[in-house]
This record gives structure tokens, C-alpha cells and sequence, in this order.
């Protein structure tokens, strides 16, 4: 029986699997959101500020054209941050944005890290170490003495960070059912988007940007919980040919699903030999033309969608003069997309629903260029159907790219997407300044790349209600588990003859 039969007989999002989904992605979507966010706050510069020097306080203003090299710097008392404490101000104003590149930086080889480490070992040994590191490096990080030692901790914080995010979803996507994975994705962008308006509440009272970052490490803290109760992935344990511990887990969750009827009849599809004892790596992704033109579709629309989905919320800013109100607006936006996405993913599809979104959210970027000038109103609505839009692709694109690649290189291959990721997120802050070049510059920036990406989605294939393919062998068709039924009630020196006999039979047609 093939696993996504079996799970379609114990249940695709049965008790015991909601327990453990909303167990593994609340605390960590919510502690990911304070993660991405803390410097949005411990970083901010303070509206006044003034230099004294020889006992006489001055306003600083005209860029700092006016201060002199013995000045000593005064801040308002409305918040703390890195700005304020260690005078980022003036020809230190780029460290602030240099400490988010450095942690984005860290996110990037956290993404080649941990996507080695999840297919590897498993999701568990990915999942651990990488929480425990996050809450270690981001706890530290809140009595840091430099902005030296700050960043560096933040830089492997970060690493840490891409591990957490990257083993949750896969871990939290392979438990379930074909029919649900459109939920999971949904109900973690929703998750994330609860986080985002939290943290920006939790900012507004706490102004000390210490034990802002103590507490952004607060929510970490829960997963030690997860030694205790959360199940390895059975599908990455069929994946790597350990049959009787996927079933082992399948049982379990049949029986806490109240399906314990159906225990005796999981009997999973034996994988060959020859595709669990490889390993692979994002090498793979390339060496397969269809798996390369996916991965190659799937790069681009990750960058896009991270440079986008940044750029928007950054730009956010401008809505309000209230940045706390801001960031929360941010994040409300999003909720609806997060209403209607599994109805969309369900209905529609993922392919055309990801195209659909990109394109809409594309089209209302662009036409802010061509807004006449005093539009205010019109040209935040636009922005944000914008950010809708690309909020919703983005949760779109999780379910979409983690049904494209077989089993055996997910991890690698959403690994290489959260790389991709990165990149456009470290590119975002970077095309805001266009719209210093020309009026709203960036919007047609946003508005084309999110367009182009759409349609080159078009290329790939529908995935709804499909199995997920467990082998790179089955992007050609090929199902390698059909010959193998035969298999299971053998005994094991049968077995071994039998396994012999069809790899004899696979060298002579490569021969042919």
C-alpha cells in the first residue's frame, strides 16, 4: 500500500495529527515572526536625538552635516535600541541594515545546512539542534557589550533559523494527507502573520530593545517539549528504507486517530534497494531535466516572492507614521489571503492559484507608477492588494514546491528555494531607494518581477490530490513501488532473489 493510501485509511488530518501540527508550527511560525522582526525594533533609529558638546545640547539635523567629531550623542527616552546605545547614527547609520544583511546572510547557509542535515539524518536531527540553537544565539545576543559581538551572534542565529523553518514545514507537510497539505501551508503563513502583529504589540510595550530580545527567544523555549511526543517523518523513513518504523508511526497514528481498526492492513510499498542506500544532494536537483527545469522556475519565483513580499512590508512604513501601527497593518493584511487560500488551493488548484495571485499582485504594484501625484489613497490601497497578493503566493508557493520534489530530495530542494529566498530578501531593501530615482520606481520593479514569475508558473504541473513522489524515478513516470507488492509477505531470502532479479532486469534494458 502506498503511504498516501494509507494515511487517506487512518486519517489525512485526524486528531493526533492536528495535535502535532498546530503543537509544531504555532510556537515556531510565531517565534519565527519574532526572529525575522526583532530588528525592525532593536534596530530603529530614535526620531531626536542631539549632541552635546562642551556642556551645550543640539539638535542634530541636516544629516548630521552640523556634528562634529568630539559630540556626544543624546536620545530621547521613548525606546532603547543598538542605535542608541552604541551610536549607529550619522557614518554609522549603515550598521543597523549591516546587522539584518549579516542575519539574512546566516539564514542563506543555515538553508544549505540544515536541507543536508533534515534529508540526511531526518527531520528530527535537523529540527533540535537548529531550535535549540536559535533560542541559545538569540538569547545571548540580548547581552551583547558590541556591535560586533551583536551581529555575529545574530549571524548564527540566523543559520539556526533557516533549520527551524525548514524542518517544521516539511516535517508538519509529511504527516498529513495529500488533500491537507494546502491547509498546512495556509495555517503557517496565518500563524506567521499572527506573529508579526504580536511582535510589533509586544514592541510597543516593551521599549528596552534587551528584553525585547529576550523575549523574542521566549517562544522557542516550547519545542524542548517536541522530544517527547514528535514522531519522526514516516514518509523520509520509507524514503530511506527503514519500512518498519514508518509503519510503526502510521500504526501509532492510526490508533490515536481512533482508526486502530486499519492497523493490520498498513503494510507500506517496499522502496528498492537501489534508491535507499543512495544519498542524494541539491546536485540532484539539476541532474534531471524535469527536476532541473522545476528547480530552476521554482529558484526565480522565491526570490521574487521573498524580494516582494519584504519590499512591500517595508515600504509599509510610509502607510503610517506610526511604525508599530505599521508593522501590525503588515501583517493584518494578510489574514484574508490566509482565509481563502485552502479554498483556492482546493478548488482551483496550486498551479493556477499561485499564477493567479502573483499576476493580480503584479498588475497592482505596476499601475502605482501610473497613479497621478496626490493619489494617496488609492496608491496604499494598491499597495496593499499588492502585499495580499504576494502574501498569498507565498503561502501558495510552500505547498506548491514541497509537492513538486520526490522525497528524497525535498529538504535539498526547498532548501535551495529558502536560499533563493534570501537572496531576494537581502535584495529588497535595495530597490525601495528607486523610488528616490523616479516616483514609485520600485512599484513597477515589484509589479514585473511578481508578473514574470506568474507566468513562467504556468510551466509547471498541477499537483492537487496528486501522491507525492517519493523518487526522483517517478518524475518520468515511473513507479517503481507497482513491481514490488509481491514483496511485502515474502520471506527474506525470497526477497533478496527477488531484488537481484530486478536490478539483473534494469541493467539489461539500460544495456538496450
Amino acid at each position: 500500500m502506498e503511504i498516501d493510501k494509507v494515511f487517506s485509511e487512518i486519517g489525512e488530518f485526524g486528531s493526533y495529527q492536528r495535535k502535532i501540527f498546530f503543537a509544531l508550527l504555532i510556537p515556531t511560525s510565531i517565534f519565527g515572526a519574532f526572529m525575522m522582526l526583532q530588528l525592525v525594533f532593536a534596530g530603529a533609529t530614535p526620531d531626536y536625538f542631539y549632541c552635546r558638546t562642551d556642556g551645550v545640547k543640539e539638535a542634530i539635523r541636516n544629516g548630521c552635516s552640523n556634528v562634529n567629531r568630539t559630540c556626544h550623542y543624546e536620545y530621547d527616552d521613548a525606546f532603547t535600541s543598538i542605535v542608541s546605545e552604541w551610536d549607529l547614527i550619522c557614518d554609522q547609520s549603515y550598521k543597523p541594515s549591516l546587522a539584518q544583511s549579516i542575519f539574512m546572510l546566516g539564514l542563506l547557509f543555515g538553508s544549505f545546512l540544515f536541507g543536508y542535515i533534515s534529508d540526511k539524518y531526518g527531520r528530527l536531527w535537523a529540527l533540535y539542534p537548529a531550535i535549540a540553537g536559535a533560542v541559545i544565539f538569540s538569547f545571548i545576543s540580548s547581552f551583547s557589550n558590541s556591535f560586533t559581538m551583536y551581529t555575529t551572534l545574530r549571524f548564527f542565529a540566523g543559520i539556526c533559523q533557516a533549520g527551524v523553518g525548514l524542518a517544521t514545514f516539511v516535517l508538519a507537510t509529511e504527516i498529513l494527507g495529500p488533500s491537507k497539505r494546502a491547509l498546512a501551508g495556509s495555517l503557517a503563513g496565518a500563524f506567521f502573520a499572527i506573529g508579526i502583529m504580536l511582535f510589533a504589540y509586544i514592541a510597543r510595550m516593551i521599549t528596552n530593545w534587551r528584553v525585547l530580545s529576550i523575549l523574542t527567544s521566549a517562544p522557542g523555549v516550547l519545542a524542548i517539549l517536541y522530544y517527547w511526543f514528535l514522531p519522526e517523518s514516516p514518509r523520509w523513513l520509507l524514503s530511506q528504507g527503514k519500512v518498519l518504523k514508518a509503519e510503526a508511526i502510521l500504526k501509532h497514528i492510526a490508533v490515536k486517530n481512533g482508526r486502530g481498526e486499519k492497523v493490520d492492513h498498513i503494510k507500506l510499498i517496499v522502496p528498492p534497494v537501489s534508491h535507499t542506500r543512495r544519498s542524494y544532494s541539491m546536485l540532484d536537483l539539476f541532474r534531471h531535466p524535469v527536476l532541473r527545469r522545476r528547480t530552476v522556475i521554482q529558484f526565480y519565483s522565491w526570490f521574487v516572492n521573498s524580494a516582494v513580499y519584504y519590499g512591500l512590508t517595508i515600504g509599509a512604513a510610509g502607510l503610517s507614521s506610526n511604525k508599530y501601527f505599521s508593522e501590525a497593518l503588515s501583517g493584518l493584511i494578510e489574514m484574508p489571503g490566509y482565509v481563502i487560500s485552502p479554498i483556492l488551493l482546493n478548488r482551483v488548484g496550486r498551479r493556477y492559484s499561485l499564477v493567479g495571485a502573483m499576476l493580480v499582485g503584479g498588475v497592482a504594484c505596476t499601475v502605482i507608477l501610473f497613479l497621478p501625484a496626490g493619489e494617496t489613497y488609492i496608491k496604499t490601497a494598491l499597495a496593499l492588494l499588492g502585499k495580499l497578493g504576494i502574501s498569498i503566493s507565498f503561502t501558495f508557493i510552500y505547498v506548491h514546491s514541497a509537492e513538486l520534489y520526490p522525497t528524497v530530495v525535498r529538504n535539498a530542494g526547498l532548501g535551495l528555494c529558502s536560499v533563493a529566498a534570501r537572496l531576494g530578501g537581502t535584495v529588497a531593501p535595495l530597490l525601495i531607494p528607486l523610488g528616490t530615482v523616479y516616483p514609485n520606481l520600485q512599484f513597477l520593479v515589484f509589479g514585473l518581477l511578481t508578473f514574470t514569475a506568474g507566468l513562467f508558473n504556468f510551466g509547471l504541473p498541477e499537483t492537487l490530490n496528486k501522491n507525492l513522489p517519493e523518487t526522483i524515478e517517478e518524475l518520468d513516470g515511473i513507479n517503481p513501488h507497482k513491481t514490488e507488492t509481491m514483496m511485502i509477505d515474502l520471506p527474506d531470502d525470497r526477497v533478496k532473489l527477488l531484488e537481484a532479479a530486478m536490478m539483473e532486469e534494469e541493467d539489461q534494458t539500460t544495456e538496450c
